[in-house]
């Protein structure tokens, strides 16, 4: 595909979907920029009506800029077809997950609720009307955040400078032919259009959306549409009986909340006038409820995801893997989570085509240096732990850390942006640092004689010089950052993985202590429930540190 106005050259990746007159495609350009294109075949164009929906959507999405909103790159044509370059949302759409989930849980749906919101608020502000909001065409990007899209039957309101135009051009004509306020086709999709669609003048205004994100509500929470019926004309006899009490029920097999019952039944009204507004709305009690998600995980794709993370610690600082100034710290957790994202995605092919074989023979090395041992005392004094290379340290509260290989040469480091880490030996250690001196050696002790060992085959016989850097305490597991760009979970469970080389290799420790170094995509491929369940967790959690930063 070939942009010739901005010399831009598109090469398909693959197929996403079709609908309508349209075919999706994944794409890349030139620069390595990913995007998807919308691919309208020119002879489905030959009626006058379709080319001024075209027209009218490349226009109206061209205008809209908001977070909410698929972004709206550019757009060409050739000799056979029209192109739409837009964002690409890499977990696809709504109506996908909601396939593999059935129902979604109610904070789910109230986060994603006040997105769209945002998305028809901002809408309704350029005076545009969506009038096509359902599940497939709400993306989801990588974020797992929601953005609507396919602008294909959107409109622009009227202003009152254009409805006296208007009042005079009727003198002149019988019928209005505006692709305003007053349509003249019954448009969307039957299972979310609104009352005054069906059954009105066909004068409608920004109401209508706020009609579909009632269907929209009631379809997440439940898993079905609330007016479906085996053929169109008993769906809109069923719309038809709402007008006075709901015509609608809700299945046996899920509870759900009074508040999400009230605030569907005030967007679910067949008189526009008495709708909620959208500033109504976020006032309502279900969006006020404090049981709102900080994000949704990935892992929302596939089930029911655990929303409520607890990292905590002895002081703030630690609450995060990342400094308050993220460089390559940030870097490193971002990739990881890519390199999980799309290693999980690919899961069912990994199984079918590898054999989840380990790496046969480990050369320990100062990049896969990974903490063994470690106990908390950080109600008073700090963390203690050692390192599989032999070296032992303790991050105190304060943020400084000192460790020692042979307890003959010390290390002091003051964390920060930029650590400082000065040496000692043990004949001169300054008298200040003797106390975090005496303590490291009673953690060692402790460590030495209490936990038990993890026997590693090969054992380096130096120091590679890896320290803790920082550490967050969640509901199932322990994550260690280490100066190595490792990082590390030691699972309440007993179980250990640790991250290396950019997530491109793992270590797996088992409850029975045995270890063992895997490819990412081997370690996918060997099936094992409880490693791959740690693998999703550990993806969410990196996740949630990425939002936090």
């Amino acid at each position: 595909m070939m942009d010739m106005t901005h010399n831009r050259i598109y090469t398909k990746l693959c197929f996403l979907g079709e609908g309508g007159f349209a075919r999706c495609y994944q794409v890349r350009d030139q620069d390595n920029n990913i995007y998807a294109a919308k691919v309208v075949a020119k002879a489905s164009l030959e009626q006058e009506k379709y080319r001024i929906k075209l027209n009218s959507e490349i226009v109206t999405h061209g205008l809209m800029k908001h977070e909410r909103i698929v972004n709206f790159h550019s757009c060409f044509e050739d000799g056979q077809n029209v192109y739409l370059i837009v964002e690409l949302c890499e977990n696809k759409t709504l109506a996908e997950m909601l396939k593999t989930r059935r129902y979604f849980t109610e904070p789910e749906v109230r986060y994603y609720l006040i997105q769209l919101l945002d998305a028809c608020e901002y809408m309704h502000e350029q005076q545009v009307v969506h009038r096509d909001i359902k599940l497939s065409n709400i993306f989801l990007d990588y974020n797992m955040d929601v953005k609507l899209g396919d602008f294909g039957l959107s409109a622009m309101l009227q202003t009152s400078e254009d409805r006296k135009r208007q009042r005079n051009t009727k003198k002149k004509k019988k019928k209005s032919q505006s692709f305003l306020l007053t349509f003249k086709t019954v448009c969307g999709t039957p299972n979310y259009m609104a009352p005054e669609i069906l059954f009105g003048d066909h004068r409608h205004n920004q109401m209508v959306d706020i009609w579909s994100l009632g269907i929209l509500m009631y379809t997440l929470l439940t898993g079905q549409h609330p007016f479906q019926m085996k053929s169109y004309n008993s769906i809109y006899q069923k719309i038809r009986d709402n007008s006075n009490r709901p015509s609608y029920s809700y299945p046996q097999n899920i509870t759900l909340s009074n508040e999400a019952k009230d605030l569907i039944a005030k967007l679910l009204v067949n008189d526009p006038g008495q709708r909620l507004s959208i500033s109504n709305i976020l006032q309502h009690p279900f969006i006020q409820h404090s049981n709102l998600p900080k994000y949704i995980p990935l892992s929302a794709l596939q089930g029911r995801p655990t929303l409520q993370y607890l990292p905590t610690s002895s002081y703030d600082s630690q609450s995060s893997l990342i400094s308050h100034q993220p460089g390559a710290d940030l870097k490193l957790v971002v990739i990881l989570v890519s390199s999980l994202h799309k290693a999980l995605q690919n899961k069912d092919l990994l199984l079918s085509r590898r054999k989840g074989t380990p790496i046969d023979s480990i050369i320990w090395t100062k990049h896969n240096a990974f903490l063994t041992k470690w106990v908390d005392f950080t109600s008073k004094y700090g963390l203690g732990y050692s390192i599989s290379d032999g070296e032992a340290g303790v991050l105190f509260n304060d943020e400084t850390t000192i460790s020692t290989f042979d307890e003959k040469t010390f290390r002091y480091i003051v964390h920060g942006s930029q650590p400082i880490v000065q040496k000692y030996q043990c004949t001169n250690i300054p008298d200040q640092l003797r106390k975090k001196q005496y303590l490291m050696a009673n953690f060692t002790y402790y460590m030495d004689r209490k936990l038990a060992c993890l026997p590693l085959k090969n054992k380096p016989t130096k120091s590679s010089g890896t320290y803790l850097v920082k550490y967050v305490v969640t509901d199932e597991a322990v994550v260690f950052r280490l100066s190595n760009n490792i990082l590390q979970f030691n699972f309440f469970s007993r179980t250990k993985l640790v991250f290396m080389e950019h997530g491109t290799k793992i270590i797996y420790v088992d409850r029975l202590k045995r270890l063992k170094m895997y490819e990412l995509a081997e370690a996918i491929a060997t099936g094992n429930p409880e490693l791959l369940a740690s693998l999703v967790y550990a993806r969410d959690i990196l996740q949630s540190q990425v939002h936090g930063a």
